[in-house]
């Protein structure tokens, strides 16, 4: 590598008092955060359980932003136990029946000169824990894509679910791109040390994380967490699900919108409660603030965006709704 310096209804889609007992699917409730953060990486084959992929988070959408069009593409989807978030009010935990149902969602960016991918999918990385991702190869192969196509891949940021695309069987899987990513990111995750600093149940995603970079075969260009990339694409810092964790601002004429990436995991529960925080975030008090600031300012200015693990492809608004805020498709 070289390296250049700077859907069916579920449980995140209903209000806490709809969710009922027709939602246990696939998870029990009772997975801990430790046996989670282990299927993260690779080693709970136990918990792939595959089962339809709901039509709201498949296949893709095309959205245009003033003379750019952006796509949406499905990865798949997987469910996750409540237990995998933090500071979950009563009333959730009260009303909860099943596990939180996410889809996986990557986008690209067509503007005059480039083709820009927001993020890789997760390849085979997860498929022995999740069997329901991974499955960009194979959209993009329906829509006769051709991966060569793309100039410049985005990295919003480092977990498997979002970098264990860009390799396919030894090959990169866009021979032509560009990776972009944070330098605090970069050596951050590619750090030696690094799994023996976190939390133990943390070692394997961050053990995995290393394994997957040292993989990848690409020029990288790393940023300072702020990187305007011409003709209205601009990568944004947004850290605290990690240290450099980033978002995509796209602009064109008079219209926007935002690829907000992990800022969210949950995204009603998150919306209407913006304090949740998730296990594997790496730092959950800047993870809420962050969310809060992005949450104000696409609301305040009413800038439609999508969300990877949002349950729809569509892009949707935000509006103030009380103490946090409620979620309307566009």
């Amino acid at each position: 590598m070289t390296h250049r310096s700077l859907p069916r209804k579920t449980v995140s889609d209903l209000p806490p008092s709809q969710w009922s007992d027709d939602l246990q699917v696939c998870l029990p409730r009772q997975l801990d955060r430790r046996r989670f953060c282990i299927a993260l990486a690779g080693g709970a084959t136990a918990l792939a359980m595959p089962s339809p992929l709901p039509a709201a988070i498949t296949g893709t959408r095309n959205r245009t932003v003033g003379t750019l069009q952006v796509t949406a593409w499905s990865d798949g989807f997987f469910d996750l136990p409540l237990a995998a978030f933090i500071d979950t009010p009563a009333g959730i935990l009260t009303h909860a029946r099943g596990p939180v149902h996410l889809g996986a969602t990557l986008w690209t960016i067509r503007t005059p000169t480039r083709l820009v991918l927001v993020d890789a999918g997760s390849g085979t990385a997860l498929r022995s824990s999740y069997a329901d991702t991974g499955l960009l190869a194979e959209r993009m192969a329906d829509a006769a894509f051709d991966p060569a196509d793309v100039t410049d891949i985005v990295i919003t940021h480092m977990h498997p679910d979002h970098i264990g695309g860009l390799m396919v069987d030894g090959n990169k899987g866009f021979p032509n791109a560009t990776l972009h990513v944070s330098d605090i990111e970069w050596r951050y995750w590619t750090d030696p040390s690094r799994p023996s600093q976190v939390a133990e149940a943390l070692r394997g995603p961050a053990m995995m994380i290393a394994s997957l970079a040292a993989t990848l075969d690409y020029d990288i260009a790393r940023h300072g967490g702020m990187l305007d990339m011409g003709e209205g694409v601009t990568v944004l810092p947004a850290p605290g699900h990690t240290p450099g964790h980033s978002i995509v601002h796209i602009a064109s004429g008079a219209e926007q919108m935002m690829l907000m990436a992990d800022t969210l995991i949950c995204g009603p529960m998150q919306m209407s409660h913006p304090d949740i925080a998730y296990v594997l975030d790496t730092d959950t008090d800047l993870a809420v603030r962050t969310r809060r600031r992005m949450f104000d300012w696409l609301a305040t200015d009413r800038i439609p965006f999508g969300a990877t693990h949002m349950n729809s492809l569509a892009p949707g608004i935000l509006r103030r709704d009380g103490a946090g805020y409620a979620f309307a498709p566009v």
